[in-house]
Parts: structure tokens; C-alpha cells; sequence
């Protein structure tokens, strides 16, 4: 994958993107209740696969397979129970937003399937 967030010399660079932060909702409450049970690793492990399947259902089928010396259209970066992904802006934001929201809906439908319910919120900025 090449990140569209560095230059081809792999040096970082700020661009206009539509960025999305996702939160799993009740995650230290289900997190405390498999501690409780003695099943952390199964959650753990079925989080793991819950965030896998909506990232290879939703945004997978983003990355730029045509084209080898152009940049994917998104990152994603996943941090415990939080979620980030940054869809940089190309030309005049419209298309990148419509996929953006499509994406992000997918990816959050199947967290949902896995039980897993996620907050989001979208902003546009500098990333």
C-alpha cells in the first residue's frame, strides 16, 4: 500500500482530507465483562477478527491495484477501541466525500455484525 499521507521519498506531508473517527461503543464495559468470565483472550480475539472482516469488506477494495506509482485513496490506523481513517482529497473533495460515506457505512455495518456498535464522527481537515 502506499500511504497518499508521504511523499515517494516516504517523508510525512499534510493534504486535505476527509478523516473519520470511529469509537467502539461499551468497549471497557466488554472488556471488563470477558475479565470477569476469564474469556479476554476470545474477545480480544473476536475484536481482532471484527475489525479485519470490516476493513477487508468496506475499504479493501480501495486500494489503488491499477495504478502502482499512485497513492491509495485512504489510511486507516486503529488504536485499542478507536478507529481513524483519513481519505485524502485529490480534486474537489466530492467524490472522495461519497466514497468516504460509503466506506465508513460499510465498515461500521460490519462492526455491528460483530456486535460491535461504533460511534463516528467526520471532519474535514489538514492530516
Amino acid at each position: 500500500m502506499k500511504n497518499p499521507y508521504q511523499t515517494r521519498k516516504g517523508k510525512a506531508w499534510l493534504r486535505p482530507s476527509w478523516v473519520v473517527f470511529l469509537d467502539i461503543l461499551g468497549f471497557v464495559d466488554d472488556v471488563r465483562k470477558a475479565e470477569k468470565a476469564g474469556k479476554q483472550e476470545e474477545y480480544l480475539k473476536q475484536l481482532r477478527s471484527a475489525l479485519a472482516e470490516a476493513k477487508a469488506y468496506s475499504i479493501e477494495g480501495l486500494k489503488n491495484t491499477l495504478i502502482t506509482d499512485f497513492p491509495d485513496s485512504y489510511v486507516i490506523k486503529v488504536f485499542t477501541d478507536n478507529i481513524v481513517l483519513g481519505f485524502p482529497i485529490y480534486d474537489d473533495g466530492e467524490s472522495e466525500f461519497g466514497t468516504m460515506l460509503f466506506s465508513v457505512g460499510r465498515y461500521q455495518y460490519t462492526l455491528l455484525i460483530f456486535e460491535h456498535l461504533a460511534y463516528r464522527a467526520t471532519v474535514f481537515t489538514d492530516i
